[in-house]
């Protein structure tokens, strides 16, 4: 959790889980608290600090302030554990067996006490410390709640600084992540070089994948578009946010969890296609927003009525805005960040600049994060998420980064290119010669 990285939600201890282990231990102090409030009155004779033996009766009661000092002043330190390990994400069964013995425990000091005196109205003493360990407990920890909400205040801090770019061999990449408008196209216009690089990837066998943040379409939506803009790339090779979004959650949720998509068509089918439970209401398991040209008041309003009844939040991107011949429009950033002010819960982000997309992609590419590029055109989004999974970074000009924003940025890219047909020049020279030497002079 702490990483990045969350837990498996099937593995975390439910609400349920939790009160049931504790119950557990306060059943067994009960039990152990009537078998030995009956032995103590056939023992009591023998008691080592019995008040009947010489001066055992003011041993006994510095005896039994003892051990009631300790298993009062250990409830605070055990229960700061307890809601440490819960915001962790640890394991069910560790955090559940912890809870037991936090709450049966007070039974052996109640034992302990009460063979030793003799005094058996300790055992009741001792079993209600057990009572009010569960009652606190029970107040203060949610386990799932508290490592979802604890995952996404993780994925809220400002991602750290990038790493410095490092100089690597175009020679040592196997495989490649492309960004899509603005790399390969702009508007409904194919980018000099793109044809010829794509078909060399073909060619080749070089495993690529094109990624994109817009959540509003699917896999085979895509394929069509590209398919119209001449560009021979199969839905196999391209992922948009919906599906890395559904195929992340897919890898940490219980089968069948209800989700409340905010969204288009793209999103949904995505989202249903991996097997969970599409709901238009609470309650939900999971609430997750992608871009939704049609989104309503009532919308936002469900949306934020599961949200704050614990459904986890997902963003499938962050971007405030996108661009259009109007000029700048809301984006999905835009509907996030009401939502976020209406619960005051942030999203965990799956679209680049999140770790998350790249893990989802590289996945698919079944290559290491070394033999990997990412290919895009912004500085904020491509080349930061490549950088911070690990991947080699390649800057495309032309596109939303200005000459002026890369010379002063701190994220810099491995290599910066014209365009694909400079890339194809750099990945394969000797195909791009034949190519230029096929090429009839005017």
């Amino acid at each position: 959790m702490r990483n990045g990285t969350a837990r498996p939600l099937n593995e975390l201890a439910t609400r349920r889980q939790f009160l049931l282990a504790g119950g557990a231990g306060l059943l067994l102090s009960l039990v152990l608290t009537v078998f030995l409030f009956f032995l103590a009155r056939r023992l009591s004779g023998a008691a080592f600090l019995s008040p009947t033996t010489r001066g055992g009766g003011g041993w006994a009661m510095f005896f039994l302030l003892a051990i009631g000092f300790i298993a009062v002043a250990e409830l605070p330190l055990v229960l700061y554990g307890l809601v440490r390990m819960a915001r962790r994400g640890l394991p069910g069964l560790a955090l559940n067996s912890t809870h037991f013995v936090f709450v049966a425990f007070p039974a052996i000091y109640g034992a302990l006490g009460t063979l030793l005196t003799g005094q058996r109205w300790w055992l009741w003493v001792m079993l209600f410390l057990s009572g009010v360990r569960l009652f606190t407990s029970a107040i203060l920890i949610y386990p799932r709640e508290m490592a979802e909400r604890e995952a996404a205040l993780v994925a809220k801090r400002a991602p750290p600084a990038p790493p410095p770019a490092r100089t690597r061999l175009i020679e040592e990449i196997r495989g490649f992540i492309l960004d899509m408008d603005g790399v390969l196209y702009r508007g409904n216009t194919v980018r000099e070089g793109t044809l010829d690089f794509i078909h060399h990837l073909n060619a080749a066998g070089l495993p690529y994948l094109c990624l994109t943040n817009n959540a509003s379409r699917t896999s085979a939506m895509y394929e069509e578009k590209l398919g119209r803009l001449g560009l021979p790339i199969k839905g196999e090779h391209v992922m948009g946010a919906a599906q890395a979004t559904a195929e992340w959650l897919r890898a940490r949720a219980v089968a069948g969890a209800r989700v409340l998509p905010l969204g288009e068509a793209g999103l949904r089918e995505e989202l249903s296609k991996v097997g969970f439970t599409l709901v238009e209401q609470p309650p939900a398991d999971y609430v997750v927003v992608g871009i939704d040209f049609e989104l309503t008041y009532e919308r936002l309003k469900q949306a934020t009525l599961a949200i704050r009844g614990n459904a986890q939040f997902v963003g499938t991107n962050p971007d405030r805005t996108f661009p259009s011949e109007e000029g700048l429009l809301p984006g999905n950033g835009a509907a996030l960040a009401y939502l976020e002010a209406a619960t005051g819960v942030a999203p965990i982000i799956i679209g680049k600049p999140s770790v998350a997309i790249m893990e989802v992609a590289l996945a698919h590419l079944g290559l290491p994060a070394e033999q990997v590029a990412m290919v895009g055109d912004r500085l904020d989004t491509d080349i930061l998420g490549g950088q911070h999974a690990g991947l080699m970074t390649i800057l495309v000009r032309g596109g939303v980064t200005s000459e002026a924003e890369l010379a002063t940025s701190p994220i810099q890219p491995d290599l910066v290119v014209d365009d694909l047909g400079a890339l194809l020049a750099r990945v394969a020279p000797e195909r791009q010669a034949n190519l230029a030497n096929s090429t009839p002079s005017k």
